[in-house]
């Protein structure tokens, strides 16, 4: 997509070209803690056991939701939610690895 959509060829306000080599995030523009994933990933996978939290860094990782304005510009979304993208990958996993155990 990004390629066929996006030129790195822009013109600055004097109408000059040049290059925009900066980089284009993709991803969904919604934010989930790690705690939250981990939950969801443990639940797809009918995981049983305890996940531990390391009690000595309790805020965890700040805040990392990434700015997709110029993907979603282009005219880009994501097609696959979350919850959905998890199970496909881990029916991949298992198709790919398990059955040959």
């Amino acid at each position: 997509f990004v390629l066929e959509k996006f030129n790195p060829e822009i013109k600055d306000k004097n109408g000059n070209w040049f290059t925009n080599n900066s980089h284009i995030n993709i991803g969904s523009g919604k934010d989930i803690s790690i705690k939250s994933l981990a939950e969801k990933i443990a639940k797809a996978v009918d995981f049983r056991g305890d996940i531990k939290w390391d009690q000595n860094k309790p805020d965890g990782t700040p805040q990392k939701l990434l700015d997709t304005k110029k993907i979603t510009e282009l005219g880009w979304s994501p097609k696959i939610k979350l919850d959905m993208g998890i199970n496909q990958t881990i029916k991949y996993f298992n198709k790919k690895y398990i059955k040959n155990l």
